[in-house]
């Protein structure tokens, strides 16, 4: 049999298998509506698609800001995520390094308001993403993204913003992993004492942590990550027994350094700041204190929970996108066993002294190093989870035509925006090692609009546009979440986490290179020294 007729056949199996494809896939990419309530529901045309005019309905959809991108067909290349897989990248992007530092907010925040900030802030996690697999599934079907989804619920110059943002977003969360995985590295896995110090300091552990990663920053889709994700997932939760077996276990738990004032019992169930506690006197400078401290406590639960600005893209590679439902349902339960978990065992073993970093408060041993080594892990994959679609922003803003390419000339292209991203969040991780502070500023700035303000109001713009009516229970949500929620935990987080790592810096005059004694993996001073 001749190349030429071997290649025809290959060409029409080839074809064959993606018309049966066509011909079996979901519901949702024929319908449309999916996820809406039966008041809701509503018949979204695909004219576009079976008319041939694809790319001019997606090109006119977004000069107007009305309808979008169209929606996607199913592609077995491209939509090939199962939903408990996909569970499992979010858990990956959600749950990351954030939760070391809860039980050190709690110390501020006290049992009620910290056991209340864990369950509560998982609900409006869970409900900021059924808003947006609504937006996916039902109001703007074919967005891929934030961008997307604002180009189609408000208009091109929003989407344009929005696009700006969430890439500004992505691109302050990574540095944020490599100062975990430096910490997880250097003050827990490998950490020194008065005798053996650290082999590297703080800003070597972020280097070989960078060179670690610049090959596995190379798998291009969310797919192929979400095996790793997968595993951790699994990563995390061993090492966050790993951590509450050894703080239960020890007679008495160290405590490298006091959070938020001289050490206390772990029995105070209101906010707790300053060497006397809060809820006392002391005017109004305590009390506007207090407000910043709480506000910033509050804002580590916010990006513990965040990271909705991926969901669009977790969506788009999903097998059925109506099934991103139990996607979440199961994903924030997983999450809030833990951080509640976490919040637990950390508080009432440590109390005020709950470090920053919780590993760090381990006894030495075997125990600690193998949790650190999975928490550098999870980090990581954490870091190639959220990079993934910023790298791809990145390849579709300078050249598009091979954003999704297999050629080399896309891979090389693909390797120089990674390595050059690296490189910049090696500089920013280097320079800002204050673990707390940098993840309030992060939930605060960052965390609060996208928990709180984009999925709000994709929803009720993109509702609006299409003619939905919104029930009355989501219109008083989406109404608390923007013009409460928002401002509120944007300005109080923002403020104090600013005026930490401004007192941070003042502290530490060796500079960000430096590998004083003082500095090594020192975590902005949650440690007191190798």
């Amino acid at each position: 049999m001749s190349r030429a007729r071997i290649s025809a056949i290959d060409r029409l199996s080839r074809q064959s298998t993606y018309v049966s494809a066509l011909e079996s896939r979901p519901s949702w990419q024929t319908t449309g509506a999916s996820l809406l309530s039966d008041g809701e529901r509503h018949s979204i045309a695909l004219d576009s698609q079976a008319t041939g005019s694809r790319s001019s309905s997606r090109a006119s959809g977004l000069e107007r800001g009305g309808a979008g991108p169209p929606p996607q067909l199913f592609d077995p290349s491209v939509h090939r995520t199962s939903w408990p897989l996909a569970a499992m990248t979010v858990c990956a992007e959600v749950m990351g390094a954030g939760v070391l530092s809860l039980a050190h907010a709690t110390a501020t925040l006290g049992w009620v308001l910290g056991l209340a900030c864990a369950v509560g802030f998982g609900a409006v996690s869970l409900y900021s993403g059924l808003l947006l697999a609504r937006v996916a599934c039902d109001l703007a079907p074919g967005a891929e993204s934030f961008a997307d989804a604002a180009a189609a619920t408000v208009g091109p110059r929003f989407a344009a913003f929005t696009r700006g943002a969430i890439l500004l977003t992505w691109a302050l969360q990574l540095p944020y992993f490599l100062t975990g995985c430096a910490h997880a590295l250097g003050d827990v896995a490998f950490a020194g004492t008065a005798d053996a110090p650290s082999p590297l300091c703080y800003w070597q552990w972020v280097g070989a942590a960078s060179l670690a990663l610049v090959l596995p920053l190379q798998l291009r889709s969310l797919h192929a990550l979400s095996y790793a994700a997968a595993a951790s997932t699994l990563a995390i939760v061993v090492a966050l027994v790993l951590v509450a077996v050894a703080l239960l276990a020890a007679d008495a738990p160290p405590t490298p350094h006091a959070a938020n004032g001289s050490g206390g019992g772990s029995d105070a169930l209101w906010p707790q700041w300053g060497g006397g506690g809060g809820g006392g006197g002391g005017g109004a400078a305590e009390a506007a204190d207090g407000a910043l401290r709480i506000g910033s406590a509050a804002a580590s639960f916010i990006f513990a929970y965040q990271g909705q600005s991926v969901y669009l893209e977790i969506i788009r590679e999903m097998r059925d996108r109506s099934h991103f439902r139990r996607t979440l349902y199961l994903a924030t339960a997983a999450m809030v066993l833990v951080y509640v978990g976490v919040v637990a065992v950390g508080y009432a073993t440590l109390g005020r002294a709950a470090p920053a970093f919780l590993p760090a408060a381990m006894p030495p041993g075997p125990l600690r190093t193998a949790a650190g080594l999975l928490l550098a892990f999870h980090t990581a994959v954490s870091y190639l989870v959220t990079a993934q679609p910023l790298h791809r922003a990145y390849h579709r803003l300078l050249a598009p035509s091979t954003a999704d390419a297999p050629s080399a000339a896309a891979a090389a292209r693909w390797l120089a925006l990674s390595a050059a991203q690296l490189a910049a969040g090696f500089v920013v991780a280097t320079a800002l090692p204050f673990f707390a502070p940098f993840q309030s500023l992060l939930g605060a700035l960052t965390g609060a609009p996208i928990l709180f303000g984009y999925p709000a109001l994709f929803y009720l713009r993109g509702a609006a546009r299409r003619g939905v009516r919104v029930a009355l229970g989501d219109r008083v949500a989406c109404a608390v979440f923007l013009a409460v929620c928002l401002p509120l935990f944007t300005v109080l987080g923002t403020a104090d986490a600013v005026r930490e790592i401004a007192s941070g810096w003042g502290e530490d005059p060796a500079g960000p290179f430096a590998c004083a004694a003082n500095r090594t993996a020192s975590f902005g001073g949650l440690s007191d020294g190798a």
